[in-house]
């Protein structure tokens, strides 16, 4: 009952099992009875590890290069909002579209594949406290390819401050 569910492929979305059907119109959340006294209630975003995917066919760039910047993070000021499929939650418009901020002299390949990384889990995080003001949870399961890459799941537990739970059964979702 105070677990999340963040399944992170190639979209992402958060989910948590609550006693009501709670509802946001700002967010625009969805809230599907499960059962007569449970409710299946969270955000989805069309952008999820798919970023990471089209990252490193811009940079050529692989998931294992991705995994060592994570491990040892350069310094940036670069800042990435990540809709290049448009974007359900958080702002619900489908012709958005990504940005890159703050690019320098200074900028390189890495501090940029780093602000792409950031970029998607600061996205997550804004569907994740936003399930937060709707229903109580105090960790997190984490599934789906995005879990398969070794240091995320470390960074992402970082950045929401929530315990992760990877589970150990592939395809867990």
């Amino acid at each position: 009952e105070d677990v999340a569910v963040l399944s992170l492929g190639t979209s992402h979305a958060v989910r948590v099992i609550h006693e009501k059907g709670q509802l946001n119109h700002t967010y625009q959340n969805f809230a599907y009875a499960i059962h007569p006294e449970a409710y299946l209630i969270g955000l989805p975003s069309n952008n999820g590890a798919d970023v990471l995917a089209w990252a490193n066919k811009l940079f050529n760039s692989s998931f294992a290069e991705l995994n060592a910047i994570i491990l040892n993070p350069p310094e940036t000021e670069t800042i990435f909002l990540p809709f290049i499929n448009g974007e359900r939650a958080p702002i619900w418009e489908d012709t958005a579209m990504a940005h890159l901020f703050n690019l320098t002299r200074i900028s390189t390949r890495e501090s940029v594949l780093y602000a792409i990384i950031l970029g998607m889990v600061f996205n997550i995080k804004q569907n994740v406290d936003q399930l937060a003001e709707l229903a109580d949870f105090k960790a997190i399961g984490l599934v789906g390819g995005g879990a398969s890459l070794a240091a995320l799941p470390q960074l992402i537990a970082d950045v929401l401050g929530y315990t992760l739970y990877i589970p150990t059964m592939k395809n867990a979702a």
